[in-house]
């Protein structure tokens, strides 16, 4: 049960950090500049560092395994989204300026920001 309210209140920072970003675009206190300036922070700095962080670990075969099969099921799912992708550019009508955008969303989703605070609550 306290793991439940672990997750809640993470979620729930979460959901007032996406408000309080809504609010300041929306009354123009974040400009465009500053958007772009938070979002190759994001990609070029912290991605990259806690990528790194996640990985201060002491080796293990056990890890090393788990690791391996980790990569392996990633591997198959993402060959599966492009495989759901290719059919569906046709059935959905995607025009081609846009269907290289279309296969990577079908390969890859964007869980990581909102699953990546759940999961450190859950497992540290």
């Amino acid at each position: 049960m306290s793991a439940m309210f672990v997750v809640l209140d993470k979620l729930t920072v979460l959901g007032l950090l996406i408000v309080c970003g809504y609010c300041l675009r929306k009354f123009n206190i974040m400009g465009d500049d500053f958007t772009q300036n938070i979002v190759n922070f994001l990609i070029r700095l912290v991605i990259p560092t806690m990528a790194i962080m996640s990985m201060q670990l002491e080796f293990s075969m056990e890890l090393f395994i788990k690791g391996g099969a980790i990569f392996a099921i990633t591997f198959i799912i993402s060959i599966a989204g492009l495989l759901i992708g290719y059919p569906t550019l046709k059935i959905f009508k995607i025009s081609e300026d846009k269907k290289g955008m279309w296969l990577y969303t079908c390969m890859l989703s964007n869980t990581v920001f909102m699953g990546l605070p759940v999961l450190q609550a859950l497992y540290g």
